[in-house]
């Protein structure tokens, strides 16, 4: 299923020129698509931010037992020199590439997955192009997410409240 995120993801982002961060939560019973406002500007505060976001779609009891949550996002990237990591935030980084990521966790077996894409504008700034970051088209990374693993985490506790 990352492969139809990735697709419309794409779609939306050369269509619009921006992509606004969204999660779409998979459960047995149905899914839903959320767009998130107001990102915290700190990563604790968006791990804290997904965490709440979780316990508030589990609690609602609708969606049933979790399978899986994607996330897709705009970002900056930065990369190290050949086995060194880099030495600034990206935010700082001059060389910095910015991207589209879709991201994924399956709630069972806490596998994540990384769809990683840089953005190519042109000199207007009109977003032409979605590279792949991997090697190969659309390789998928397996990775571990500390944003989709707080909203996980979140679902589980708003589960065992919900009263339904």
């Amino acid at each position: 299923m990352l492969e139809d995120v990735v697709a419309i993801a794409k779609s939306i982002i050369l269509e619009h020129g921006w992509h606004a961060p969204t999660l779409i939560i998979e459960g047995n019973r149905k899914s839903v698509i959320m767009q998130l406002v107001n990102i915290e500007s700190t990563h604790e505060g968006r791990v804290q931010q997904m965490y709440m976001a979780g316990r508030v779609v589990g609690e609602t009891g609708q969606l049933g037992t979790l399978k899986q949550v994607f996330f897709v996002s705009e970002g900056w990237m930065s990369l190290g020199d050949g086995d060194n990591a880099p030495e600034m935030p990206p935010s700082q980084d001059p060389q910095r590439k910015e991207v589209l990521f879709v991201s994924s966790l399956q709630a069972q077996t806490q596998k994540g997955q990384l769809a990683l894409f840089e953005m190519i504008r042109d000199d207007q700034a009109k977003l032409v192009e979605l590279s792949p970051i991997q090697q190969g088209d659309e390789v998928q990374l397996r990775v571990s997410s500390p944003l989709l693993t707080a909203f996980v985490q979140g679902f589980r506790l708003g589960r065992v409240w919900n009263i339904n």
